[in-house]
């Protein structure tokens, strides 16, 4: 799965990093704080990695931090039996 980065943004009142929300205000799109709704400026907001977006306590559905080889059929994981070598 191929994810592109996440706007961030250090959150006064949440008091930690936190992922933002566009939001129309006055004609212009902002960044709010998903948590606590509070306003960005826009020098605030920064770009976060999906590794960093796990570090920072958020999950990502389909992301997986530490791809394995032994993933899928080959690894056991969807419940059908591999013939013994």
């Amino acid at each position: 799965m191929d994810l592109s980065t996440f706007r961030t943004a250090p959150c006064p009142h949440c008091d930690r990093p936190v992922l933002t929300a566009r939001d129309l205000v006055d004609e212009d799109l902002r960044d709010r704080c998903v948590h606590c709704d509070h306003l960005f400026d826009p020098e605030e907001i920064s770009w976060a990695a999906p590794d960093e977006v796990l570090a920072m306590g958020y999950f990502i559905e389909g992301f997986d931090s530490q791809p394995s080889s032994e993933r899928g059929c080959k690894g056991g994981t969807c419940g059908v039996r591999q013939p013994a070598n």
